[in-house]
């Protein structure tokens, strides 16, 4: 080879090897990139499914805490309705007996009180019904 074949050779191998080393740049940038937004990408997913399992606890929380509310209710409902087969179970016994107040109390002769005792259940005022 003669010399400026030489140094046409050594030109074209100095470009190539500048070609070259812009691509490895370029590359090595890409990957960069890749695995910066590989790792932003992993680091968010990592938090949805946290801000997912808070969820679910959360949700839980509440049915568990909606299932006591209901089962407090049910208990309030079932006193409630003792209470008032005890009440109906005392003015049974008001009515049972009705007859017998009617005539030996001592305003049995005025109208107003034949008006108050002929209704189906006597409430006398003395007494707390609630």
């Amino acid at each position: 080879m003669s010399r400026d074949q030489l140094e046409q050779f050594a030109l074209r191998i100095r470009s190539e090897l500048e070609r070259e080393r812009e691509e490895r740049n370029f590359f090595q940038v890409e990957r960069d990139k890749l695995r910066s937004f590989w790792e932003i990408t992993r680091q968010q997913l990592e938090e949805s499914r946290a801000a997912l399992r808070n969820q679910d606890r959360a949700l839980e929380e509440a049915a568990e805490k909606h299932e006591q509310e209901i089962k407090q209710f049910k208990q309030k409902v079932k006193h409630l309705m003792f209470e008032h087969e005890s009440h109906l179970s005392d003015l049974e016994v008001h009515i049972l007996i009705k007859p017998e107040i009617d005539e030996a109390h001592p305003l049995a002769h005025q109208p107003r009180f034949r008006f108050l005792t002929s209704c189906k259940y006597v409430i006398h005022p003395e007494e707390n019904l609630l």
